[in-house]
Formats: structure tokens, C-alpha cells, sequence
């Protein structure tokens, strides 16, 4: 009753899109911004470079694929009534009660899209497919039954709605809206080239998180220095925490030499480290003017190193 043409294309974290990236293969477009390549990775856009085909090709194909099979098999509202007719004529004298039920249901949905058939015989893309919407429509009327007065009203209402649909279509009228993102926790150009950077450069020092640890008496500090991104910040986190559970004294968590700080990293500290608020004091980075980097919520939250001495 239905069919599907879609380009596939690399969804990231599988074994293809790492192949495709590796065998530079994803268009050039994408993989210089991530963001448009989320916003086109819709199956209707060719991701991948072919060695035989280019882009307009291929989405050509699948266009001529859609308008082929409408042409030949009809709109898919009547190939759907069509497979509910013939279940329900299959199943409507079955033994099985359950069957039978079935049957009932697909007797329902035939005769609740009864006001369709107008319109279909009226509007359909060629000759032969509106001949069979009439054949269909005479056996659905001799073997579920004929349409009642409102199914006939109701479809001249449907052939009302039909014809102003294609005119808004054919004049492009009234159509979905020019979409307004709204954008909460979005990253800054600043954050967006230092991800870029680090995603280009995985062994830079962008890219790297570094940590040591300095024990005096009862306290001890912890310094980062580098990039926190998700990633390292995890793995980083697992080891703070086993750290805390392990050990009684004090610690001092300090920022200042940090570059960058993802936000959803960040907030994995507050969730695993709250437990031992008590014993952590922070340290913020010196780098003002970027909104990812004011830890500012941070600092109030385990309370700032310079008020535990």
C-alpha cells in the first residue's frame, strides 16, 4: 500500500558514518558544518559522494521514483482501502472470533473513508488510475455496503477541500511556515571554532584535558588545564569520584588554566560530585566574555576556594 525511496545517508556513532569519514566520502559541505549537516540529514538530500552519480542526480531519482509511483499506482489512500477490503472480505466468515473482529475493524476504516472516492474519481493523476478508483469504489458499496446520506455530503466537502488544496499548492499559497528556531544553550562562535578546532586536531591541546593532583596537609588541589568536553570530562569525572569516595580530605578544584568548558559536561558535575559539596571548593577560570565559561554557578555551588581558607 505504501512505499518509501529515501537517499541513506551516515548517521554518526555507527560503523558507516566512521567508514565514510575515514574514506572521505561525506560531501564537503558537511563536514565542514555539523549543523547543516543535522539540518538536511533528512533522507531527502544525498550525503555521500557516488562515483558515478552527483547530487542532483541522485535526488532527481528519487523525485522521479515518488512521481512514478503515484502515476502508475495511484494515490495510497486507495491502495490502503483496497488491502482493508480484501481483509475483511478474507477474514469476515473465519471461525476464529478474533478473526472475525478483525474483519469488523477493517469494515470500519473502509466505510469511514468513503467521502475519499469522489475526489479520487475526479482528481486522480491519469485516466486508468480514476477507472480503478471507480472499481474499487463499486466493490467497497457491494460488499460493505452502499454510502449513507452524510458519507455523500461528506464527500463533496472532501472535493471542496481537495480543489483548494491544489490551487494554495499550484500557487504556492498558505503553505507550512519558514521555520523560526529557537535556540536555548546554543554554543557562541567562540565555543563553535574551539569544538571545530578540537574535532580537527583530536591530539591537540585543545582537545586535551590535563589534571595533577597537589596534596598539602589536609587538603588537595586538583588542577585543570586544557579543554573540558564532554568526553574527557566523563572520563575525568569517574576518576574525581573514586578519588572522593576513597579519601577523607578536602579538595580544591581548580580552574584557571581551563580553555573551554561544555556546559553539559559541567553540569555531569553537579549531578555525581553534589554528594560531597561539603568538601570541594572551586576555583574559576580567569577567561571572561564567554557564556560557557562563566562558572560562575559553579564556583556558588561548591563555594569558592578562597572562602575555605
Amino acid at each position: 500500500s505504501y512505499s518509501q525511496f529515501l537517499i541513506y545517508g551516515p548517521t554518526p556513532g555507527t560503523p558507516f558514518y566512521d567508514r565514510v569519514v575515514k574514506e572521505d566520502r561525506l560531501r564537503p559541505e558537511f563536514v565542514k558544518d555539523r549543523e547543516h549537516y543535522f539540518h538536511e540529514c533528512t533522507g531527502f538530500t544525498s550525503m555521500v559522494t557516488h562515483p558515478k552519480l552527483s547530487k542532483e542526480e541522485i535526488e532527481g531519482l528519487q523525485t522521479w521514483c515518488f512521481e512514478e509511483d503515484y502515476r502508475r499506482l495511484g494515490p495510497s489512500v486507495y491502495r490502503s482501502m483496497r488491502a482493508w477490503l480484501h481483509l475483511y472480505d478474507y477474514l469476515k466468515d473465519s471461525p476464529s472470533e478474533l478473526l472475525r473482529k478483525k474483519a469488523e475493524v477493517c469494515k470500519k476504516d473502509v466505510l469511514h473513508a468513503y467521502p475519499i472516492f469522489l475526489t479520487g474519481k475526479l482528481f486522480g493523476p491519469n485516466p486508468r488510475i480514476r477507472r480503478w478508483i471507480r472499481a474499487l469504489e463499486a466493490r467497497c458499496h457491494r460488499l460493505v455496503g452502499k454510502p449513507t446520506l452524510l458519507q455523500r455530503f461528506s464527500g463533496v466537502l472532501m472535493l471542496l477541500m481537495a480543489g483548494w488544496t491544489k490551487l494554495t499548492l499550484e500557487l504556492d499559497l498558505f503553505q507550512h511556515p519558514s521555520p523560526k528556531p529557537r535556540r536555548y544553550h546554543w554554543e557562541t562562535p567562540l565555543e563553535k571554532c574551539i569544538r571545530l578546532y578540537g574535532e580537527a586536531y583530536p591530539d591537540g591541546a585543545m582537545a586535551e584535558l590535563r589534571y595533577r593532583l597537589e596534596q598539602k596537609t589536609a587538603t588537595i588541589r586538583v588542577r585543570l588545564e586544557g579543554a573540558l568536553d564532554r568526553k574527557n570530562a566523563e572520563a575525568f569525572r569517574q576518576s574525581f569520584e573514586k578519588a572522593m569516595a576513597r579519601r577523607r580530605e578536602a579538595f580544591v578544584l581548580n580552574m584557571e588554566n581551563l580553555k573551554f568548558a561544555d556546559r553539559k559536561a559541567l553540569a555531569s558535575f553537579y549531578r555525581t560530585l553534589r554528594r560531597y559539596r561539603n568538601r570541594i571548593r572551586v576555583v574559576p577560570p580567569v577567561i571572561q566574555g564567554n557564556p560557557a565559561l562563566n562558572l560562575k554557578a559553579l564556583t556558588l555551588y561548591f563555594r569558592p576556594a578562597a572562602e575555605a581558607s
